[in-house]
C-alpha cells in the first residue's frame, strides 16, 4: 500500500492547494477529509474537487468529518498514513469566541488525538498564522511567543491557543507549525481566486467608504502568494527529518515586506487608472491612531449611515 497524506479543509484554498501539490510532486495517496451537513453535500464536494484535481484513479480517497463530533475519525484506516497536515479552520478575523474555541482549537484537539492513533505517522503539519503573535511588536521568532498583550480579535486567540495545546499537551507527536502571513494572490502574477479582508479593505478605499484609517505607514504589511505558502510547506514537510516540534513563520523578512503608507499609495496609482474613479475625487485616507479609531467608531454606530457602518465593521476586529 502506499504512504497517505491525510488533508483537512480539502475544500479550502490552502487546503485544496497542498493537496494539488502533493499530486503534482509525490507518489503518495492523498486522503481528503471534506466537511459535509450530509450525504448529498460530501458527494456534490467530493465531485466538484476531484474535477478541480484531476487526479487518477486511485490517488485520492474521500471522507466526510465534522470535527465537532465526538468520534469524527472512526471510518478511516490509520495504517498507511506517515503525514497529516491540518487546514481546516476558521480565518475570519470577526469569529465570535465559541466558534473560534470550537472549530479551530477544540477541532486541533481531536484531530492530535486521533493522530496519536496512527501508528506509522511520520509527522503533523498545523497551518497557523503570523497573527498568533497579537498585539505584540518587535522581531517575531519562530518559538512560542506569550500572550501577555492580548489579541486584536478572537481569530488570532484560537490560533496563538491551538499552537499552546500542541506544544504543551502534544509534545510527544511530531509536529510542524506553520505560520502563514496573508495571502493576497494566487502566484506572482497576480490573478486571485479567494478574496479576504485585504481585498474587501482595498475595496472600500477605492468606494471612498474609509476616510480615516487606523494605522502608521511604516508599518510592514505581511503578505504572500498562495504558491509561496504551498511551496514552503510541501518543501518543509518533505526535508523534516527530525521528530522534534518546530515553528515556521511562512513568510518575508521585514526587510522584504511593503509598508502600510507604500500599499495605500500604490493601490490609489492603479485607482487613478480608472476614469470613474477620478470623476469621483476620492482622496487617499487619513491615517488616525487606534483611540482615534475607537472614538470614530462609537460615534457613527450613533449617527453614521449603514453602508458606513458596515464599512468600518469589517475592519474594526
Amino acid at each position: 500500500m502506499p504512504n497517505q497524506v491525510l488533508i483537512t479543509g480539502a475544500t479550502g484554498y490552502l487546503g485544496k492547494s497542498i493537496a494539488r501539490k502533493y499530486l503534482q510532486s509525490s507518489e503518495d495517496q492523498i486522503v481528503l477529509l471534506l466537511r459535509a451537513k450530509n450525504q448529498t453535500e460530501f458527494q456534490n464536494k467530493t465531485s466538484a474537487l476531484n474535477q478541480q484535481l484531476n487526479a487518477p484513479d486511485g490517488r485520492v480517497l474521500f471522507y466526510p468529518l465534522d470535527l465537532n463530533q465526538s468520534m469524527p475519525f472512526e471510518q478511516i484506516a490509520t495504517r498507511n498514513i506517515r503525514t497529516i497536515i491540518h487546514t481546516a479552520a476558521i480565518t475570519r478575523f470577526d469569529v465570535s469566541q465559541e466558534d473560534a474555541q470550537q472549530v479551530n482549537v477544540d477541532g486541533t484537539v481531536r484531530l492530535l488525538e486521533f493522530a496519536e492513533t496512527c501508528p506509522n505517522l511520520e509527522q503533523v503539519g498545523l497551518l497557523s498564522t503570523i497573527y498568533s503573535s497579537g498585539l505584540k511588536s518587535g522581531l517575531m521568532t519562530e518559538e512560542f511567543l506569550d500572550d501577555n498583550l492580548g489579541f486584536a480579535n478572537y481569530y488570532e486567540w484560537s490560533k496563538w491557543e491551538l499552537e499552546r495545546y500542541t506544544l504543551q499537551s502534544f509534545a510527544h507527536l511530531p509536529c510542524l507549525i506553520f505560520r502563514s502571513a496573508t495571502v493576497i494572490a494566487d502566484c506572482n502574477d497576480g490573478s486571485v481566486t479567494q478574496y479576504n479582508v485585504f481585498h474587501n479593505t482595498v475595496r472600500l478605499l477605492y468606494q471612498g467608504l474609509l476616510t480615516l484609517l487606523p494605522g502608521n505607514t511604516e508599518v510592514p504589511i505581511y503578505l504572500v502568494t498562495g504558491e509561496f505558502v504551498t511551496n514552503a510547506i510541501f518543501s518543509i514537510l518533505q526535508a523534516a527529518v527530525s521528530p522534534q516540534q518546530q515553528i515556521f513563520n511562512v513568510c518575508h523578512s521585514k526587510g522584504q515586506s511593503i509598508g502600510l503608507g507604500e500599499i495605500i499609495d500604490t493601490a490609489f496609482g492603479v485607482f487613478s487608472q480608472d476614469e470613474q474613479f477620478v470623476k469621483r475625487r476620492v482622496g487617499k485616507p487619513r491615517y488616525i491612531n487606534l483611540d482615534t479609531f475607537d472614538i470614530m467608531m462609537k460615534q457613527i454606530g450613533s449617527f453614521g449611515s449603514q453602508s458606513t457602518r458596515l464599512a468600518t465593521a469589517t475592519i474594526q476586529p
